[in-house]
């Protein structure tokens, strides 16, 4: 699941997650995404965390309050201080709901994020991800 207000970036992740024989579905809002993860069951949800309305803290907030096993990447267009420490809480959360790693990735990586998707999709296949800890992973330039 692709949650992202960019309609330009999430048709590019929606495209090639597709072509890599992925079945993604892409929605452009935390409110919509909130709604798709009720209805449907999703491996990784990768996460804008900013955007209007609900946004992608929303949307981490909803998965560990419903205990969903969905694993969570998060990216962003900007950093700072503060998204920091939003990240950090939301880490702790993670830890609490044991979801796997969330990482925070620069939108403008797009190769890293298609790598990191599928690497975490392949390790959901295995049941590689029960033995590893939640982590927080940050790249970031």
């Amino acid at each position: 699941m692709i949650g992202d207000d960019d309609p330009n970036f999430r048709v590019l992740l929606e495209e090639y997650f597709n072509k890599q024989g992925f079945r993604a579905a892409a929605v452009g809002g935390g409110k919509d995404a909130i709604t798709l993860l009720a209805e449907k069951e999703f491996d990784v949800a990768l996460l804008d965390l900013v955007m209007p309305g609900m946004d992608g803290y929303d949307v981490m907030d909803y998965i560990n309050d419903q205990e969903l096993t969905t694993h969570m990447i998060v990216i962003t267009g900007y950093y700072s201080k503060q998204l920091l420490e939003r990240i950090v809480i939301a880490a702790r959360m993670l830890c609490h709901a044991d979801a796997g790693t969330l990482y925070l990735l620069d939108k403008e990586n797009q190769e890293l994020i298609f790598e990191i998707v599928q690497n975490d999709s392949r390790q959901l296949k295995m049941g590689d991800v029960s033995q590893r800890p939640p982590t927080l992973s940050v790249a970031y330039d």
